[in-house]
């Protein structure tokens, strides 16, 4: 709390150091609250996403399955890092060939960073396929248990590996709104079945509806997106 307080001072005093331009190139207050509004919803759904099947699973089988679960995921962020930096780099290039309606080069791009993402997590999942025991060893024995969990896991972050751009694709070519509502069907889906197969399955429930998840809204927006743009936002 201490900690955020001083984050939000700092952000607030240096915020209120930029001096403001007259031009007519000022965005309007309503228009970034519009924009930016729906973006903020979509994280906290994607929070939601990656919180709502540990509240599940500490309910019905503890906090030693929820520690090993964990794990898992911490392990597999390392590919979703990669994607994250990767999107992060070319956001502002996609938002400026959409509105260009540059839609090749817009496409070329998206392709080309899907491979690139790819490529990089397949060499990273086959290393941390090979060593993942050893990994699991560094928590503790018990923690070997959770080896097919991983490894479904592992399967969610190279799908969307195959798929690069989707994250961000929606948010910069101000359609934010339908990532939203996309991710909304997801998190209804997802708590259901959570709630269906983490008590039967456990952790190895949890992973597969977490897979499931993310294989199904990024196959909502890639297909969303072809239906309105043309492009394809995987790489073959």
């Amino acid at each position: 709390m201490v900690l955020a307080a001083i984050s939000f001072i700092l952000i607030f005093y240096f915020l209120n150091r930029i001096k403001t331009s007259n031009t007519n190139e000022n965005v309007p207050v309503k228009e970034i609250v519009r924009l930016s509004l729906p973006m903020g919803v979509s994280n906290v759904i994607m929070y939601l996403l990656l919180s709502i099947d540990i509240f599940i699973l500490k309910k019905y089988f503890g906090n030693q399955a929820v520690a090993h679960y964990s794990v898992a995921l911490k392990i597999i962020t390392i590919l979703s890092m990669i994607i994250l930096s990767a999107t992060i780099n070319i956001s502002p290039k996609i938002s400026e060939l959409y509105n260009s309606k540059k839609f090749l080069e817009l496409e070329a791009l998206c392709r080309k960073t899907a491979k690139i993402i790819f490529s990089v997590n397949v060499v990273i999942s086959v290393l941390l396929g090979l060593f993942i025991k050893q990994v699991l060893l560094f928590f503790g024995p018990e923690y070997l248990a959770i080896q097919n969990v991983f490894f479904v896991l592992l399967f969610s972050q190279l799908f969307c590996s195959v798929f690069g751009v989707v994250p961000v694709y929606l948010n910069m070519t101000e359609r934010s709104r339908i990532f939203q509502k996309i991710l909304l069907i997801t998190l209804s889906i997802n708590t259901a079945l959570n709630c269906i197969l983490i008590p039967l399955y456990g952790a190895m429930g949890a992973a597969i509806v977490f897979t499931s998840s993310v294989v199904f809204w990024n196959i909502c927006v890639v297909i969303y997106v072809y239906k309105k743009d043309r492009i394809k936002l995987y790489f073959n």
